[in-house]
């Protein structure tokens, strides 16, 4: 899952990230974590096992496709 071409233009896509913040400030990979959550709740990762999000964007039109492997 290298390569992918942009389903809405058929450009090859560039593989990279989304950054996210920690409750420190300190920049991290953004991670999908299963289960509901309050957004406005302090979030408890222990009992969790979040998988790190790999993010292509086509540098045509800008459509971003993720994955959670």
């Amino acid at each position: 899952m290298d390569e992918h071409d942009c389903p809405k233009c058929q450009t090859r896509m560039k593989r990279g990230w989304v950054a996210d913040t920690d409750t420190k400030g300190l920049v991290r990979q953004a991670r999908w974590c299963e289960g509901v959550t309050d957004p406005k709740a302090f979030i408890d990762l222990e009992d969790r096992a979040p998988i790190a999000v790999r993010t292509w964007r086509c540098p045509s039109c800008g459509f971003l496709e993720s994955y959670a492997q």
